[in-house]
């Protein structure tokens, strides 16, 4: 048995001529049908008959076996040989989903990416945008498929952070088909939604004030969510009690705080504590009050 590899063309199949060469007897019929049928004979009498088949390939041909049969007066048995088709063929469809698509921050994210339809199977590489993904971050295994082909399995896996929130994660595939045709690479791609817990900081770092004035405390955020379910302002590790007659704001709708009216007594360092639905968490800076001018 003899076995062969065939590589389609861009636009088509490339056509590929079997070559069957069996000695026979003169005047020895082959039922070759359409393919064409030549005869030489040698000196002692014998000969050698060759049948030439022209077929144009296609995936439907995969493991197809191709038998080239000799009969004759002389033999009792016909004479077969054969070959089968190992035809190459581009990947032919590819799948991308996200197995948590609202991951949360520090958990373990999962892409995959599956690529089906490929002799040979499929290489498969991530970008995380146009960045290439490191190769440690994934990994690739094919699987036979009943007709022949192969289907390659690609998962991506990374520890979630607010970095990769919103960030489009690609898929690309090809195999020696698309690359000796120079064809695009297969592709998909998933986007990504990580949330994650407010990342607070306050300004300014440090306030010199008179007394009686109305200083702002500013307290600004990125989320995922954005919404807030809470707003807590500290001064010296202390959780303040917001009055209407000394504060203004502290909301979850006006996060920033306004002191009325300050006093030696409101010096100390302030923090401001925002909540969402993943967290809660404390500014990464703090604003210092060194002192407040008499006037």
């Amino acid at each position: 048995m003899n076995i062969y590899t065939f590589s389609p063309e861009r636009n088509e199949h490339k056509s590929y001529v079997p070559l069957f060469s069996l000695p026979v007897a003169p005047g020895t019929l082959m039922q070759a049908g359409p393919p064409s049928y030549s005869q030489t004979i040698d000196r002692n009498g014998t000969g050698t008959g060759r049948s030439k088949l022209k077929l144009t390939l296609t995936k439907g041909d995969l493991a197809t076996r191709f038998e080239c049969r000799v009969e004759s007066a002389a033999l009792e048995q016909p004479i077969i040989s054969f070959v089968i088709a190992d035809v190459n063929v581009r990947p032919t469809k590819m799948e991308v989903n996200s197995v948590n698509r609202n991951a949360i921050a520090g958990m373990k994210v999962m892409l995959l990416c599956d690529v089906h339809g490929a002799r040979p199977a499929a290489e498969v590489k991530w970008f995380n945008g146009s960045v290439p993904v490191d190769e440690a971050f994934y990994k690739s295994v094919p699987e036979d498929n009943r007709d022949g082909t192969y289907t390659t399995k690609s998962t991506l896996e990374f520890v979630a952070s607010r970095y990769e929130n919103g960030k489009t994660f690609h898929c690309n595939a090809e195999n020696q088909v698309t690359k000796n045709n120079n064809e695009p690479a297969l592709h998909g791609n998933v986007l990504v939604e990580i949330q994650y817990p407010p990342v607070v900081s306050v300004s300014p770092s440090t306030i010199v004030v008179n007394e009686s004035v109305n200083p702002l405390l500013s307290c600004s955020y990125v989320a995922n969510p954005q919404e807030l379910q809470r707003v807590v302002w500290s001064k010296d590790d202390k959780n303040l009690t917001l009055s209407d007659q000394k504060y203004e704001g502290g909301t979850v709708e006006n996060p920033p705080l306004r002191i009325k009216n300050v006093t030696r007594e409101d010096m100390g360092s302030y923090n401001c504590w925002l909540e969402n639905s993943v967290d809660m968490v404390k500014s990464e800076n703090s604003i210092f009050w060194m002192s407040c001018i008499l006037r």
